[in-house]
């Protein structure tokens, strides 16, 4: 993401939220498929 999109991205009001709930939706996908990636790790032992 270039630095520019934040300025670009700060006339409405709204469009933090939205980057906010982006970023947020990013890292719970992150964190399910490294859950489910290590879980197969885990149950196996």
């Amino acid at each position: 993401m270039p630095r520019t999109s934040r300025a670009a991205g700060g006339q409405k009001p709204g469009s933090a939220i939205v980057a906010l709930l982006r970023r947020g939706a990013v890292a719970v996908a992150a964190l399910a498929a490294f859950l489910v990636i290590m879980s197969p790790l885990l149950v196996i032992p």
